[in-house]
């Protein structure tokens, strides 16, 4: 029986109005959903119970139309197959392919998810639907914020093994994690506040405001520095592709900088230690790494020995010289071979491999005992874990979404870049990180 043209528009209509139903549920439900004995676990399932049914709806509606598909750009793909030819070569193939256990996120199961994503939404969504998606994915700030200011005042703070009153992580388990979702979406609700589309009300930007200070009031509840310095590194970028709208709601952008400003004097909490830590591992940078051993007392490790310039203790932050020790051992694996510096050791694999690599000035930090399964930055990950031929895509991605200075998109892409320096891309922020390239790509970088 041969489909008449009534017919396959009919279906066409019933696929279309299914695909952008449970997107909206993906992107509004992705950062909410957790559950007591996981956060990460279930946010990753949820995506791939939702991703692949989107997924294959549309290839039903494909082979119904008989419509080509529409591929991403090369970065993108190269991007793609570089995961798929480290998976292959991996260390700990399972684990490439799945992720690293309870979290089961950044494996080329995952990434195949969301690839297959990029496509249906390069496919299927105009450039105003994936902002009305990032609009939506802004939104859930809401029922998050909420949650983690009244986790802030004590709400639950007996259910978690950390003090939820001093750092909040709301929904997301983790306070670098919130901090990096929440710093990404700012953009997007400030560009609803100050009607960058001119499209709404006063009545609906002023809801949108509100938004923002909740937002706001979150991420500095975080007391995460990098989620601090990408929601900077995004405001900027928003003044900078917006600064017309901007100079036209002066006054607006005045309100709310004082709001933060007012936010941040009255609720120092432990940034009295953090910018102490920070100051000392700028220092730092300048002076020969000595041994340091960790103290609990306001999370600053001091070394004992003494500076012969100044006659003073040289001193180091614990976190700083976490980090430092992780860095300096992802770059020796990363060298270690010519196998692994041209396609890695596998994604997810870095718990496996560095271990071999640790320096052993980590022995003498407050993580003395842990396995550590990332090394707390993105960048030197892609390289440990998919090589020269994973990072190098991957570059020209950042290079080409930020070049493309999109007043949708751009700034939220800059605050994960940001973020990324000291983390890494969790469910939510990962699901956002490729739903801004598809709109930057659908502005036709």
């Amino acid at each position: 029986m041969i489909k008449t043209v009534s017919t396959i528009s009919h279906h066409n209509k019933f696929y279309t109005v299914v695909l952008a139903s449970l997107f909206k549920c993906l992107a509004f439900f992705t950062p909410i959903v957790f559950t007591y004995l996981g956060f990460e676990f279930i946010k990753t399932y949820f995506l791939y119970i939702l991703g692949s049914t989107i997924i294959w709806v549309f290839t039903l509606k494909k082979i119904n139309s008989g419509e080509k598909i529409i591929w991403p750009n090369k970065f993108i793909n190269w991007f793609f197959l570089a995961y798929i030819v480290s998976t292959i070569f991996s260390s700990h193939v399972y684990t490439s392919i799945w992720g690293y256990y309870s979290r089961f996120n950044g494996g080329l199961v995952s990434v195949i998810i969301l690839y297959g994503l990029f496509v249906v939404l390069l496919n299927e969504f105009s450039n105003y639907d994936i902002r009305a998606l990032a609009e939506i994915s802004a939104l859930s700030i809401l029922p998050i914020g909420l949650y983690a200011i009244a986790q802030h005042f004590g709400l639950d703070s007996s259910l978690w093994k950390t003090d939820a009153t001093t750092r909040v992580s709301s929904t997301f388990g983790q306070p670098n994690w919130l901090a990096a979702f929440t710093a990404m979406v700012i953009p997007t609700i400030l560009g609803k506040t100050l009607n960058i589309d001119e499209k709404y009300s006063e009545r609906v930007a002023l809801l949108w405001a509100i938004l923002f200070l909740i937002a706001f009031t979150t991420l500095w509840f975080t007391y995460s520095i990098s989620g601090l310095l990408a929601f900077v590194a995004g405001l900027l970028a928003f003044i900078w592709v917006n600064g017309e709208r901007v100079r036209e709601n002066a006054e607006v952008m005045l309100i709310l900088i004082i709001f933060c400003g007012v936010i941040g004097y009255f609720n120092l909490g432990i940034f009295n230690a953090k910018v102490k830590s920070v100051f000392i591992d700028i220092q730092k940078i300048y002076r020969q790494s000595v041994m340091v051993k960790a103290q609990e007392q306001d999370n600053i490790a001091v070394t004992p020995n003494i500076d012969k310039n100044d006659g003073t203790n040289e001193q180091l932050s614990d976190p700083g010289y976490i980090r430092t020790g992780l860095w300096l051992g992802t770059l020796n694996l990363f060298l270690s071979s010519n196998k692994i510096m041209l396609v890695g050791t596998g994604p997810e694999t870095f718990a496996y491999e560095f271990q071999q690599f640790r320096p052993k000035e980590l022995n003498f930090s407050s993580e003395w005992d842990f396995v550590m399964n990332k090394p707390h930055n993105y960048y030197l990950e892609l390289l440990s874990t998919l090589g020269i031929f994973g990072a190098l895509p991957y570059l020209f991605i950042v290079l080409l979404s930020l070049g493309k200075a999109s007043k949708h998109f751009t700034p939220g892409l800059l605050a994960f870049y940001v973020s990324n320096i000291f983390g890494w891309p969790t469910v939510a922020t990962a699901f956002l990180f490729w739903l801004f390239l598809v709109g930057i790509e659908k502005e036709g970088y």
